[in-house]
């Protein structure tokens, strides 16, 4: 008896020795890369993101160097839209972004591009290629990727004017779904 209660103790122990060993090689990496990116801002909410609660706060910096802040967006309708230059269905869903952030931005429709860990110039070149008139932002280190728990590209998340995550899209965006989000929300 004492047998399985023995193995089940150095399972456990196995488990928790590589989840110690995965955090700090995180924290090892992640304090590797030096501070180019974003800042991820508590400030009383969630370091998660889930539908409906309150999005996490970031600062980013736009192609142009100035900083965004999620948090001046309150009162609007916010799609953040985390892509990346090398992702064929992100340069697909760019017009149909493009397109509704013209048609809506009038009525407090706001779009923050969170491109995912790349260099400025490559971003820049795509942006001006596309047209792309909302703010392009750079998060050159993964902080906000990772405090929005993005593993694949793109991923949207639809935020309300009181800030609370309501939809969070894996995958292109097309003008059917993004015209029935916002008419839920505008």
């Amino acid at each position: 008896m004492s047998a399985p209660r023995s193995r089940r103790r150095g399972v456990t122990l196995a488990l928790v020795g590589l989840t110690v060993v995965a955090v700090v090689a995180l924290g090892v990496w992640l304090g590797g890369r030096g501070n180019q990116g974003g800042v991820v801002v508590a400030a009383g909410r969630p370091l998660t993101v889930e539908r409906d609660q309150l999005a996490p706060l970031f600062r980013l910096t736009t192609l142009d160097g100035e900083t965004v802040d999620l948090a001046d967006s309150q009162g609007d309708v916010v799609l953040v839209n985390f892509w990346a230059t090398w992702c064929p269905p992100c340069r697909a869903e760019m017009p149909v972004i493009e397109a509704a952030y013209q048609a809506h931005k009038d009525k407090g429709f706001r779009v923050l591009a969170v491109d995912v860990r790349e260099g400025k110039d490559e971003v820049a070149a795509y942006a001006r290629e596309l047209g792309l008139s909302f703010p392009v932002l750079l998060d050159q280190n993964g902080d906000v990727t990772l405090a929005y728990r993005v593993q694949n590209l793109p991923r949207s998340f639809l935020i309300d004017r009181q800030g609370r995550v309501v939809r969070i899209h894996p995958g292109e965006l097309t003008p059917e779904t993004i015209e029935r989000y916002l008419q839920e929300l505008l």
